[in-house]
C-alpha cells in the first residue's frame, strides 16, 4: 500500500469518527461519554448483552442504529446503545 493510500485511509477514518461524534452529540450524548473507554464494548460483550445474533449486530451497525467505532482493527460498540437494543428485544 502506498503512502498516499495510507494517508487517505487514515483521513477517512478520522472523518468517520468525527461524523459519529457529531451524530452522538445530536442524539444527546456527551463527548466525555464518548471518550470514556468504559462506555465501549467489544463485539463479544455486545452480543452477550444484547442477545442478538452476529448478523443483527452487523446490520444495526451498518444502518446506524447503534454507535460503533473501529479501534485496533476491531469494532467497539457504545454501551448505552447495546442496552437499548437489549431492552427493545425484551419487550
Amino acid at each position: 500500500m502506498s503512502e498516499y493510500e495510507q494517508i487517505s485511509i487514515q483521513l477517512l477514518q478520522e472523518l468517520v469518527n468525527g461524523t459519529n461524534k457529531i451524530i452522538a452529540l445530536l442524539e444527546g450524548r456527551t463527548l466525555s461519554e464518548l471518550d470514556d473507554p468504559e462506555n465501549w464494548l467489544t463485539s463479544e460483550q455486545a452480543l452477550k448483552i444484547s442477545e442478538v445474533c452476529v448478523r443483527t449486530l452487523y446490520t444495526l451497525r451498518k444502518e446506524g442504529e447503534i454507535l460503533a467505532r473501529k479501534k485496533g482493527g476491531r469494532y467497539r460498540y457504545f454501551k448505552k446503545d447495546i442496552f437499548r437494543v437489549r431492552n427493545y428485544h425484551l419487550k
